[in-house]
């Protein structure tokens, strides 16, 4: 890149800077400030503090502001993520599970519920929150999803934006202040050279851009600016503005096209054209070119590029969390607060100026009749308890004047503006203190009606949520390319299981199972409570429905309750009550047992079917002898032939008892395998009702908390 084409890169960033500075972004900042000094209690202005503080004045502040943060923060902390993607075109329910929990394992390993915190937190208190999500090589050369969460103070969105979505957005810019050392540290020892030469010039684009080491003088900003250093070789670059901008820019963009299903796949700007037409021959894919919008990234310090290329992301990292959002307007909930607050201060603060005016509201006395005290003394001691005062004989008594009484309605303007705290906010009936007289009924309303009056800021969270999975899947699509083996936890707090999840991988018969490169999925986003208080809302319903007749398992019960080894008291309990499943020994030693019963009856059976036989071969023959023969010995012959034959009958009675006994055997195999699928049968039936307790638990627990 020629220097020129350089210098005409960091200039359009800084004149792109410049313009999203001056939109709004400066005021933005000052209000911003505002708000967050008044949730941290510094709530007067400096020459309103040192007035009173002259004048003798209290000045008060009672942070009403804090409470309302709290209990904002207080609900956010009960609701936590719960995202789940649904096949919608070319997709299965196995891949739509799968990405379910890899979602699941990054937001974990992100420690997302933390992240979320000080975005909402951010929203609430000073109009905007920002997440970033892009990939992470620092621990794994394949790279990781890194969420986390950016400084609002740093982040400028586009001015021109008009939709709460980034991806209607022609561009989001961050900046920072960074020293030379970290400008070395990111981009290299050449790039240092460049910035510290331009700073240290007079080409540098002012004291917005680069901030100088300098001795400080009277009335001078806490960076001096170059204007007011003498000789250039003596500036010392303290920290030089960055400015990182993702923008959208129109470009001739190559497609992979599925011809059986449509489906459009963006090549990678590196892939050569003979490279990308022999994958698509190979894979009978087509190649499209269309124009579009593509994500550029250019990274300046002061007038030195640091990075200039095409974003690897189809769309920009940073999420934002708007609590409201109007035609481009934002606003959060701590900036509708200021003026109540600051009215509740003064008007505090002046209920108790006035109440200590009443203690020594000062004296009229006769010059020359006080005896045991001067005026000095007078006017110091003059509020004590007890005070005794000696007078001139025939001298008039000294005089009490009267104190200035509090204005009537003065307190009920202080009560009001209190009042318009919490309800501008909406959390009256969160923050409030119900009067005595109110009833448990009328107390459930007004907290239910503060819950339904704080739902759009949470509204706002729902769909920075499905903003956030949505840039996830596709980070997963895009780069979760090869194959992956994570350890995922199925579970929800009670009996989790840590299982491995195998993405992209082959099985046997050679096919890609979970291949979460492909497909089109719907991102569901809802809420589910917090693990403790989830944990208790299960324990608490298993009861309530055992109460009312609901036939839950006792090792159910056991397993959502509080115990420790709650797991292994479930299991014994199962086991004495003959319900829970053999173990692997059991099963092989059971079947074990059954074969060789087997085997011993048919070779009783065996060995009965070969002397029936032997005895109907003998009678036979017997029976032959005996037709040949005369007189007695043929009667002899027929009576040993009848002999036989009784014995051959007995024979055959026994061997069919052999055979109805193996039939028993066998029948009782198949009441053992039956019994086995009952067992499993019962699991499927806890797993139910867990999965009822879950559906109750989510559909109830909110009227719960309200209560």
């Amino acid at each position: 890149m020629a220097a020129d084409t350089k210098n005409q890169v960091a200039e359009a960033n800084w004149v792109a800077y410049q313009r999203a500075r001056d939109s709004g972004h400066d005021d933005w900042l000052d209000d911003a400030k505002k708000c967050d000094r008044f949730v941290l209690g510094e709530q007067w202005e400096d020459k309103d503090r040192a007035k009173l503080e002259a004048e003798g004045r209290p000045v008060l502040t009672i942070n009403e502001v804090l409470k309302v943060v709290n209990a904002f923060l207080g609900k956010q902390s009960q609701q936590r993520a719960d995202i789940v993607f649904k096949p919608a075109r070319d997709a299965s329910d196995d891949t739509a599970e799968a990405l379910t929990r890899l979602t699941e394992q990054i937001l974990d390993h992100n420690k997302y519920e933390f992240v979320e915190k000080e975005v909402f937190e951010d929203g609430i208190v000073i109009d905007r929150g920002y997440f970033d999500l892009r990939l992470d090589f620092s621990d794994n050369i394949m790279g990781d999803i890194k969420v986390a969460a950016l400084d609002p103070y740093e982040v400028l969105p586009d001015p021109d934006a008009k939709s709460y979505d980034p991806s209607t957005w022609n561009q989001v810019m961050t900046t920072r202040w960074m020293t030379l050392d970290d400008i070395e540290a990111h981009y290299g020892k050449n790039k240092r050279k460049e910035v510290a030469s331009v700073a240290a010039g007079n080409n540098a684009f002012g004291e917005d851009s680069v901030r100088y080491e300098g001795t400080r003088t009277f009335g001078a900003d806490e960076y001096e600016s170059q204007q007011y250093t003498a000789e250039v070789h003596d500036r010392t670059v303290r920290a030089v503005r960055v400015l990182e901008r993702q923008f959208k820019r129109l470009k001739t963009i190559r497609y992979f096209i599925d011809n059986e299903i449509g489906d459009m796949k963006p090549i990678p700007d590196e892939l050569p054209d003979e490279r990308a037409e022999a994958i698509a021959r190979a894979t009978g894919l087509s190649i499209i070119r269309r124009v579009g919008h593509k994500i550029r990234w250019v990274t300046t310090a002061d007038n030195v590029v640091l990075h200039d290329s095409w974003s690897p992301y189809r769309t920009f990292t940073v999420i934002p969390y708007f609590p409201f959002f109007r035609k481009g307007k934002t606003s959060g909930v701590v900036k509708q607060l200021l003026s109540p607050q600051e009215q509740f201060n003064k008007m505090e603060s002046q209920m108790l100026h006035i109440v200590n005016t009443t203690a020594n509201s000062g004296w009229i006395y006769e010059e020359g009749s006080l005896l045991n005290m001067t005026t000095e003394e007078l006017e110091e001691r003059g509020a004590e308890t007890g005070l005794v005062m000696a007078v001139k004989r025939g001298s008039d008594r000294p005089e009490k004047i009267m104190a200035n009484q509090i204005p009537t309605g003065l307190d009920r303007l202080a009560s009001r503006a209190q009042a318009n705290v919490a309800g501008i906010a909406g959390v009256e009936g969160l923050v409030g203190q119900p009067s005595r007289e109110v009833s448990g009924v009328a107390l459930d309303q007004l907290e239910s009606r503060g819950l339904i009056q704080v739902e759009v800021p949470f509204d706002a969270l729902k769909r920075t949520r499905a903003l956030v999975a949505a840039k996830m899947l596709e980070l997963i699509q895009d780069f979760y390319t090869e194959t992956r083996i994570v350890r995922v936890t199925v579970g929800n707090g009670y009996n989790d299981q840590n299982n491995e999840l195998v993405i992209n991988g082959l099985d046997a018969a050679g096919q890609i199972t979970n291949d979460v490169t492909l497909g089109e999925y719907d991102v569901v986003v809802s809420s589910r409570p917090a693990r403790d208080n989830y944990e208790d809302a299960q324990f608490s319903y298993a009861l309530q429905m055992r109460e009312a007749g609901v036939m839950i398992p006792d090792d159910v019960v056991i397993r959502h309750s509080p115990l420790d080894d709650k797991d292994a008291i479930a299991d014994r309990v199962a086991g004495l009550q003959g319900v829970a499943p053999p173990t692997e020994e059991e099963i092989q030693l059971q079947a074990q047992q059954m074969a060789l019963q087997i085997k011993t009856t048919e070779l009783e059976a065996s060995k009965l079917e070969a002397e029936v036989a032997e005895l109907q071969a003998r009678a036979a023959s017997q029976f032959a002898k005996a037709q040949q023969l005369q007189g007695d010995a043929q009667i002899a012959a027929m009576q040993l032939a009848m002999q036989s034959k009784e014995k051959l009958v007995d024979l055959q009675a026994k061997l069919q008892m052999f055979y109805d006994n193996l039939e028993n055997k066998l029948q009782l195999a198949q009441i053992h395998s039956q019994n086995k699928r009952d067992v499993t049968l019962m699991q499927e039936s806890t797993k139910h009702s867990m999965k009822e307790l879950d559906v109750i638990a989510k559909s109830v627990m909110p009227q719960q908390r309200a209560k």
